[in-house]
């Protein structure tokens, strides 16, 4: 918080002031600056990424759980040789990771 909202602070001035983007704010000012303003752009856009993924487990589990009855709440279900696949885990966590992330058993 202690640099963020100066950082923050600067760069919508630049913004502001040279009528321009992060990388062209910033070359705007000084062409060896324009790594900064490319580095703010790649932090912007690692971070939607991330937050994207997140939005969509959201949406994900929203449209499962309109069902009558919970998806992650149901019996575990039965493996081929007739053992419940929810030993280890819960069937909440069983359903994150065997239904909703689709990982296989190598991992």
């Amino acid at each position: 918080c202690i640099e963020g909202i100066p950082l923050f602070m600067v760069e919508m001035w630049v913004g502001q002031r040279f009528k321009a983007g992060c990388i062209g704010g910033f070359y705007k000012i000084n062409k060896a600056l324009t790594g900064i303003g490319f580095a703010t752009w790649m932090i912007g856009f690692f971070t939607n990424l991330y937050y994207n993924a997140i939005i969509m487990w959201t949406i994900y589990y929203f449209v499962a759980s309109i069902n009558k009855s919970l998806p992650w709440a149901d019996d575990c279900p039965i493996d081929g040789a007739g053992a419940e696949c929810c030993t280890n885990t819960t069937r909440a966590s069983h359903y994150w990771y065997y239904e909703a992330l689709k990982i296989s058993d190598d991992i």
